[in-house]
């Protein structure tokens, strides 16, 4: 809100003003999300946080979360590629789950920013969505329930070989 009102108030402001007020408003919203996290830790420690239990498609949280990453991803020359994987002819993209959609954005785009950070310039980072009809592991299948599964790969390890113990 602070950096809204100061947009309005300054009209003037030249291009190297605006690319300070840029990089704090990320600053900004970098400390806020962290600050957030933080809270949501001390929530789900006590027993406190509450997700939402809401129908959503699948399909759509995905595409948000890359959303979020795509102008990262951009400047740092890295590709975004997402599939469905229509398996067994199920709808992936009508695919329907219920859960805390935000909470699962938010994890996919941290998840993601991660990849597309620790890419190397021309790298690729694919999400994959799929779904099939498999029966649970209790072995009980009621025909109303599918699995499905949002997965994440991209070309470089992350950690450099030279940092990671066998």
């Amino acid at each position: 809100l602070g950096f809204e009102i100061f947009d309005r108030n300054n009209n003037n402001l030249d291009l190297t003003q605006l690319e300070s007020l840029s990089l704090m408003r990320g600053a900004s919203d970098v400390m806020s999300s962290t600050l957030t996290n933080v809270l949501d830790l001390h929530r789900l420690e006590r027993g406190q946080l509450k997700l939402a239990q809401k129908p959503f498609h699948l399909v759509a949280a995905v595409t948000n979360s890359l959303t979020t990453v795509r102008e990262a991803a951009l400047g740092r020359g890295v590709t975004l590629e997402h599939h469905n994987d229509d398996h067994n002819g199920h709808g992936v993209k009508e695919l329907v789950v219920v859960g805390d959609q935000p909470r699962l954005e938010h994890v996919l785009a941290s998840l993601l920013g991660h990849a597309v950070k620790h890419s190397p310039r021309g790298g690729v980072v694919t999400v994959y969505v799929s779904c099939s009809d498999e029966e649970e592991k209790d072995g009980q299948d009621d025909g109303e329930e599918a699995n499905w599964r949002t997965s994440t790969a991209h070309q470089q390890p992350l950690i450099p070989s030279k940092r990671r113990r066998v």
